[in-house]
């Protein structure tokens, strides 16, 4: 009884751990500081899924770099973090400045970009040198659901720790023109949207209907649940072995 009790232990402790290396691989919570820096330096994001936003869905080169940009997606126990990469020529390489709309569980927030004096912004092709970043601030409002802090007023958040850089940098076309692309990153604490850490455990899915229709997703979280179902279920399956022991004998 006493081994088949220490097998049945070690067999879900490896479940577990496999479990949770399966959900880290998949970025399906994020737990901890991802250290992801705000400061123009995208190397940050390399291991992070991407996904392709597009308004159409070309087959030829192209028109992929014409069409194309990327997005991701990911959390950690304190902020909300995105990255977004424009086209790679045409006129979708700068970058789009609002509307984002963030949702949280079933809280919706819509954000844009706002330049230092917490006012909106635009962007074109003229606004950022080639080859430099340049810093924003973030505006929000509430759009659905509850916040303790954001109101359904356009605002701007008032921490520095709320940002976002974009960083342009040049390139070349196929015909040998010279152009850039914008790729840009930004960090949302969770307490700026009047979110506590126990909302982590919530799907969050960010869209830019400027820039496609495809949604970034992704979730943060414990395995809090997950330990709490599996020793639920160690202690159930040794009561049941008890039990039958006790029939046996």
């Amino acid at each position: 009884m006493k081994k088949k009790v220490i097998y049945l232990i070690l067999t879900l402790t490896l479940l577990m751990t496999l479990q949770s290396k399966i959900n880290a691989d998949n970025f399906e919570y994020n737990n901890g500081d991802l250290k992801i820096r705000i400061d123009g330096n995208f190397s940050d994001w390399n291991s992070f899924p991407e996904t392709i936003i597009s308004q159409w869905n070309p087959t030829d080169k192209v028109n992929q770099r014409i069409a194309y940009k990327y997005g991701r997606l990911v959390s950690d126990s304190d902020n909300i973090y995105f990255y977004i990469r424009m086209a790679e020529a045409g006129s979708n390489t700068w970058m789009v400045p609002a509307v984002y709309l963030l949702k949280v569980g079933t809280t919706t927030f819509a954000l844009q970009l706002a330049n230092q004096n917490g006012d909106s912004v635009s962007i074109d092709s003229n606004s950022i040198p080639i080859d430099s970043i340049k810093e924003y601030k973030l505006r929000a409002q509430t759009q659905g659901g509850s916040s303790k802090t954001i109101s359904t007023s356009d605002s701007v958040i008032q921490d520095a720790n709320a940002k976002a850089i974009i960083k342009r940098t040049s390139n070349s076309s196929s015909d040998n023109q010279k152009g850039f692309t914008d790729e840009m990153e930004v960090r949302i604490p969770f307490k700026d949207l009047g979110l506590t850490n126990s909302n982590m455990s919530q799907i969050i899915t960010l869209q830019n209907y400027s820039l496609g229709n495809q949604a970034l997703s992704t979730s943060g979280g414990s395995t809090g649940p997950f330990l709490l179902t599996v020793l639920g279920g160690v202690i159930a399956i040794i009561g049941a072995l008890t039990y039958r022991k006790k029939l046996k004998n």
